[in-house]
Parts: structure tokens; sequence; C-alpha cells
């Protein structure tokens, strides 16, 4: 036999008010959950992060439609292709200095078949 409990949600006001008492702090995974469940776009949520570091206001970079990838380019050419989601795992500073390792790397390459000296 099913009984006919009376449900109580708990009271909003009392729920910011211990949240502020006790320095609850929020979490940033919502992003990554809309994602895995396929609500958010893993393009957006590069774009945002992109747009947050200056340093990538100069850069080029292409997001192929309906593509998980992202391509990076110096000079006009092309020098780095990654997943979206391994690189929305990495720190804004290490996102910077994998873009510059790239560019020396590639830089290096031409010079070894003597494109450029």
């Amino acid at each position: 036999m099913i009984k006919n409990e009376e449900l109580t949600l708990p009271d909003a006001n009392e729920i910011l008010f211990r949240a502020l008492k006790e320095g609850w702090n929020p979490t940033d995974f919502q992003k990554e959950r809309l994602m895995e469940a396929g609500l958010y776009s893993f393009d957006a949520a590069i774009r945002e992060k992109l747009a947050e570091i200056n340093f990538f206001k100069r850069i080029t970079y292409n997001i192929p439609r309906n593509s998980n990838r992202i391509q990076f380019f110096n000079r006009g050419e092309m020098i780095w292709e990654e997943q979206i989601a391994e690189l929305l795992k990495v720190s804004n500073r290490g996102l910077i200095e994998m873009y510059k390792f790239k560019v020396r790397q590639y830089q290096e390459n031409l010079k070894q078949l003597g494109l450029i000296s």
C-alpha cells in the first residue's frame, strides 16, 4: 500500500543563508556536464575560453563546422590542430605556452627543410 506523504521542499532563503554562512563555493562543472549530454557545444566552450585570454585575440583559429577539433594558424599557415575537449582541460597560461611551443616547432621544421633561414 502506498502512503500519500506530503513533500516538503527546503526553503530557498534558508539554503542561501546557509551557503553564505558556510562559505560554499560554486563549482564550474555545469558546462562539462552539458557538453557530455550534448546540450552545450564544444566549439562554444572553446570560443569562450579563448575570448577570456587576451593573447588569443591576436591569433587566427578555425573551428570547422560540426567539428570537435580546432585549428590554429600563424602568418596564414596552419601550425596546430587539436581536440577541443583536450584544450578545455588546459589552464589559460598552459594554452598560451602550448601555442608558442607549436609555433617554435613549426619554425624549426621549416628551417630543417631549408624553407626559411
